[in-house]
């Protein structure tokens, strides 16, 4: 019998490792909240120089180049780890990160095309504890180039980590970039066009949702207020919200954490941003809050036919999306019950096995 109880119970450890590891199982990427290069403790990369001219204070690359013109530069890749590391380097496209800031695509995904103005030197550094070295590059900027901010990165990565559970199927990749932004000199605009406001209540979040599209050809910020008011027009909050750098061409998502549950009825959300130009735009939609906690931007479309939460973008998560994760816990847990329920039973039918002879 106590076999038998042992087995059930290393099945509902299983079942639990199963969990945390389906909890784990997309790799960790650091991602910069904005354009500029970046660190993660243990390796970085960023210009290894800076001009008096340089908008981007040596943060990042930055240059004001002609369609069709060329430039050589060097990253600095940095060790500041205890032990050596062995890093790969590659060209990747810029991308638009969720409430804003320059975030990069994968390897060899294709996003705008501007990492293939990219050409870096090597491929690999190794780098013993402490050190840098000098990574040169080339840029060329096509003849067919438009006017406007173009957006690339970058990047160093260092080979997959054992995830959780010694590594069970998952595991951790931890990278970097420094972003490289051209310009190129032509007519230009701001442009951002805001979408429907929904609310997501699932699985405990509790946040206003909005897409957002740039719709001009260079790097926008934006910053203003998120209102939300009873269908009657009176308050019931207002909050400052601050949008990061939205790429040109690009789209993402404005999530907007709410003070506190609004509870169910029918509101209206109100929001009105201010682009770096000084230009408003605005966006209001009604918003029915139901007494079951639910995904109200499920059905929602951000940008180009993408969904909120979709696992494409980077920087995004499947969290609220009503097909990922949770689905998978919702499962897992009915299990866990079921066994837990049989190893019950059976203890009680072996105490009343053994309850004539004591």
């Amino acid at each position: 019998m106590r076999t038998a109880n042992a087995l059930l119970l290393a099945s509902l450890t299983l079942l639990v490792v199963a969990a945390a590891i389906a909890a784990g199982v997309i790799a960790t990427v650091a991602l910069p909240t904005d354009v500029h290069g970046q660190s993660i403790g243990s390796f970085g990369i960023r210009p290894t120089r800076t001009t008096e001219d340089d908008l981007s204070g040596g943060a990042y690359f930055n240059y004001n180049l002609q369609a069709g013109a060329g430039i050589s530069d060097e990253a600095l890749v940095v060790n500041n780890s205890a032990g050596p590391v062995s890093l790969s380097l590659y060209a990747a496209d810029g991308a638009t990160a969720i409430n804003g800031g320059t975030a990069f695509a994968g390897n060899e995904e294709d996003r705008n095309g501007v990492r293939s103005w990219l050409s870096i030197e090597t491929s690999n550094v190794d780098l013993p504890a402490g050190e840098s070295v000098p990574v040169p590059f080339s840029l060329q900027v096509p003849a067919t180039a438009t006017p406007g901010d173009h957006v690339a990165g970058i990047i160093v990565e260092a080979p997959p980590k054992a995830g959780p559970g010694g590594g069970i199927g998952a595991a951790v990749i931890e990278r970097v970039g420094v972003a490289v932004v051209v310009h190129i000199p032509g007519p230009s605009d701001e442009a951002l066009t805001l979408g429907n406001i929904c609310l997501n209540q699932e699985t405990g979040s509790n946040y206003f949702e909005v897409p957002i599209a740039n719709d001009g050809n260079l790097l926008t910020r934006a910053e203003g207020t998120l209102r939300l008011e009873y269908d009657d027009g009176s308050e019931v909050f207002q909050r400052d919200i601050v949008l990061g750098t939205v790429l040109p061409g690009d789209s993402t998502e404005l999530r907007m954490d709410a003070p506190f549950d609004p509870g169910p009825g029918a509101y209206v959300a109100n929001l009105t941003l201010t682009r770096s130009d000084g230009t408003d735009v605005e966006t209001a939609s009604a918003v029915n809050i139901d007494e079951d906690k639910t995904n109200g931007c499920a059905s929602a479309v951000t940008g180009e036919g993408q969904q909120p939460g979709d696992p494409s973008r980077p920087g995004s998560s499947e969290e609220g999306d009503g097909f990922g994760f949770p689905w998978l816990i919702a499962l897992l847990g009915t299990l866990a019950i079921g066994l837990a329920a049989l190893l019950a039973m059976r203890e009680l039918a072996w105490r009343r096995r053994r309850s004539p002879g004591e």
